[in-house]
């Protein structure tokens, strides 16, 4: 009796951890996009035309951005909708004036962005 004991607490020890909860909502690395942290959210295109999602984060918000994209340069940042990552680009600077777009995205997937961007935190 003690061996399948043994076999199981094994087991249990080698069994992969539960995965963390998906976080609701848009978040820009360890920043949570919503009305509490973004001004405006507009959704557009860029300079090839192809549809894009520009948001600028409220003062002192564009700080934390700035500061956070300069502790990663070098490094991919996960842009993430209701835990799924929609992109992971590599910091190259950091993001000064607060001002990010998103590019090239689906304009249906745009305005979900869009929305999760400007609503409830």
């Amino acid at each position: 009796m003690a061996l399948p004991l043994a076999l199981l607490a094994l087991l249990l020890a080698a069994a992969p951890p539960a995965a963390a909860p998906a976080r609701p909502g848009l978040w820009i690395g360890p920043i949570r996009a919503c009305a509490g942290t973004v001004a405006e959210a507009t959704v557009g295109e860029d300079e090839f035309r192809e549809p894009n999602l520009t948001i600028r984060f409220r003062e002192g918000w564009a700080d934390v951005l700035h500061r956070v994209t300069a502790a990663r340069v070098g490094l991919p940042m996960a842009i993430r909708l209701d835990g799924r990552v929609l992109a992971a680009p590599f910091v190259r600077e950091p993001i000064a004036g607060g001002i990010i777009a998103i590019a090239p995205i689906a304009a249906e997937e745009g305005e979900a962005i869009r929305a999760a961007a400007l609503g409830h935190c």
